[in-house]
């Protein structure tokens, strides 16, 4: 009797069974899912803005920008920064956008009002001074002005009842000799200011015509009229030739009536 070898076989391998496919649409998302995807999403798209953000500050460094393409510039980068703030972010930076452009519109305006009252102050105080020395025969009237420009001021005007009539005016203080040659500060209009230097000769004569005390040949406070019209008024008055001579006013005699050497 032969011998037979029966051989066992493993089974063949089972495929895995096969999912149907899903349905998305019919598919269900918690609230935890979805707000996972939007927070996914908005960081994506907040990467991108701040990548266009830095690009459109460097372009705006760059040199050799018309105004039109630097104006379009920023109006991309403000647009791109708005979409990068939330809302509550956005309402504070326009609130604080809009107290900026306010405090720059105050700031301009009292810069121009300022402006404008300054000149106007110059020019109404120069005017004044230059009047009053023209009035009163200046050398050189612009000299005055640098002289009493730094004490003058606008004023308020006093009527003479004693009342401010709202109108400004030019004030100048200034020292002036009393009759006694005690310094007094007196304040008034450059014209009467002007006018009360020109009786003080021998402090201020050289700044005014025919009020200098002068060298040889001058006569101080002589009046109108050539030196030599004055001098021979005197020369007929003993009387006034003394009390002239006693002042040393008259030219080639010193006070004591001796004569220059």
């Amino acid at each position: 009797m032969s011998n037979v070898t029966v051989g066992f076989f493993e089974d063949p391998p089972v495929e895995p069974p096969v999912e149907p496919p899903v349905d998305d649409k019919n598919k269900t998302f918690t609230q935890d899912h979805v707000n996972s995807l939007v927070a996914k999403e908005r960081k994506e798209w907040q990467a991108k803005l701040k990548k266009s953000e830095d690009g459109l500050t460097s372009a705006l460094k760059a040199k050799g920008l018309t105004e039109a393409q630097r104006n379009e510039l920023q109006t991309q980068l403000e647009d791109v920064q708005k979409s990068l703030r939330t809302k509550e972010e956005q309402t504070e930076h326009e609130r604080t956008e809009s107290a900026r452009k306010h405090k720059e519109a105050v700031d301009s305006l009292t810069t121009d009002r300022e402006t404008w009252k300054n000149r106007y102050t110059k020019a109404s105080i120069q005017r004044a001074i230059l009047d009053g020395a023209m009035q009163h025969d200046a050398y050189d009237p612009e000299q005055v002005v640098a002289l009493l420009g730094p004490n003058t001021e606008l004023a308020e005007e006093i009527d003479a009842g004693g009342k401010k009539t709202g109108n400004l005016v030019p004030k100048t203080s200034w020292d002036i000799p009393d009759k006694d040659g005690k310094i007094e500060k007196i304040s008034g209009s450059p014209s009467e200011i002007i006018e009360k230097m020109t009786k003080h000769p021998k402090k201020w004569g050289n700044l005014f015509k025919n009020k200098s005390t002068g060298g040889l040949g001058t006569m101080p406070n002589a009046g109108s009229g050539s030196v030599s019209e004055n001098l021979s008024a005197i020369l007929k008055d003993p009387a006034k030739y003394r009390e002239e001579r006693a002042k040393g006013n008259i030219p080639g005699v010193r006070a004591t009536g001796k004569q220059h050497v």
